[in-house]
């Protein structure tokens, strides 16, 4: 009897622990006590991204959002904090490291990036403070990049990941930017000012000839490859079209005048009628054709869905904000920032004549700047990540 007392439960602690392996997500409470403070961590785990409510002892709240590569449970495994009038910064330590910092200004919780901008210094004595400390500091978000080059009237920054690639319109050409070079692509006779007839499909940038009468030639850009290819079919597609969204690495769109839907497949270089179709964000489902001509039914984007849950980015009077755990984190101050796109957890957006990157590790970064971006920046820009 003993002896099957034991293997149930071995068996059930092997269940458990088999369990914790795969689980996707966790949810624990614990506490880290320092010298001067005692922090409640809400530590929640899903999808590769770790979220995290932070109380002091007054119940004073931070909030921080990382994807440590790691699936453990409890990561933060110590707090430094920092406190001068109505500025009180926490750097929380993950496995003898600090990622970056959080702060409250006031009642606002806001970046390192942020106070910067701000210009103010008292958040130089906290970065000082933590070199000092016995963990590894990771200087990579203090850090401004400089221009490295400028070719095309495009200057270029460095310090910037070689897997980052940027498509930018310019009229009748593209140019494809990363790390290492800036390609130039021609692509039309006359020049279309609004760029309503371009999309990225995964690391396929394809663009509506609007030279042609009908509708009916694409080009297909490799990003990767810097390489144009073409596309056509022999129906007559009228110039009264919208792109529907993009399902499974196609492109589909509708003609609301002869009342048909497309797909395009970039990697197979084909353009094929289909039956109506709509992408509701979890299923490919059948639709009239009617309801797609009348109510310009646009798919629900699965990465749209998955930043609003995650990482629920935003602009609000300029100021970049993330909201986590209902908490507001302010991340950056311009006087404006058009195109907010989320990839990853990478925030892309235009300032003035500049495209600037951000994320909690690499802090605030140029990628390019440009005078057309002044002018023109409705969809000027998309981001393919290797």
């Amino acid at each position: 009897m003993k002896k099957v007392i034991f293997v149930v439960i071995i068996v059930v602690i092997l269940f458990m622990s088999l369990s914790n392996l795969l689980s996707k997500n966790h949810k624990v409470n614990y506490m880290i006590k320092t010298k001067t403070n005692k922090y409640q961590i809400e530590e929640i785990y899903e999808k590769n991204n770790y979220l995290f409510t932070i109380s002091d002892k007054n119940n004073k709240k931070f909030v921080y959002q990382t994807t440590v590569n790691s699936k453990d449970k409890k990561i933060i495994t110590d707090i430094v904090n920092y406190q001068d009038g109505n500025l009180y910064c926490i750097a929380p330590v993950f496995n003898k490291s600090i990622e970056n910092i959080v702060c409250r200004l006031g009642k606002q919780i806001v970046s390192y990036q942020y106070l910067k901008q701000k210009k103010d210094n008292r958040i130089d004595t906290f970065i000082n403070n933590l070199k000092k400390t016995k963990y590894e500091i990771n200087t990579e978000f203090l850090e401004e990049n400089k221009k490295v080059s400028s070719k095309n009237n495009i200057a270029l920054y460095g310090d910037i990941d070689e897997n980052i690639h940027v498509i930018l319109w310019n009229y009748s050409r593209v140019f494809l930017i990363n790390k290492e070079s800036l390609t130039k692509i021609n692509l039309l006779k006359k020049d279309a000012y609004e760029n309503n007839y371009s999309s990225l499909i995964d690391k396929y940038y394809i663009v509506l000839n609007t030279d042609k009468f009908y509708y009916n030639n694409f080009f297909v850009i490799d990003v990767l490859k810097g390489t144009k290819s073409n596309l056509k079919i022999d129906d007559e597609i009228s110039r009264k079209i919208y792109f529907n969204g993009d399902y499974s690495k196609k492109l589909y769109l509708t003609d609301i005048e002869n009342n048909k839907q497309y797909i395009i497949n970039p990697k197979k270089k084909q353009i094929t009628k289909t039956e109506p179709k709509y992408y509701n964000g979890k299923k490919l489902k059948n639709i009239s054709i009617e309801e797609l001509v009348k109510n310009k039914k646009y798919f629900v984007s699965k990465q749209k869905e998955f930043n609003k849950q995650y990482h629920n980015y935003y602009v609000k009077q300029g100021k970049v904000i993330q909201k986590i755990n209902g908490q507001e984190l302010i991340l950056l101050q311009f006087d404006n920032f058009y195109e907010l796109k989320i990839i990853d957890n990478n925030i892309f957006g235009i300032n003035d004549d500049t495209l600037y990157m951000y994320n909690n590790k690499i802090g605030l970064k140029k990628l390019i700047s440009n005078r057309e971006l002044i002018y023109n920046y409705k969809n000027i820009y998309d981001i393919y990540i290797k």
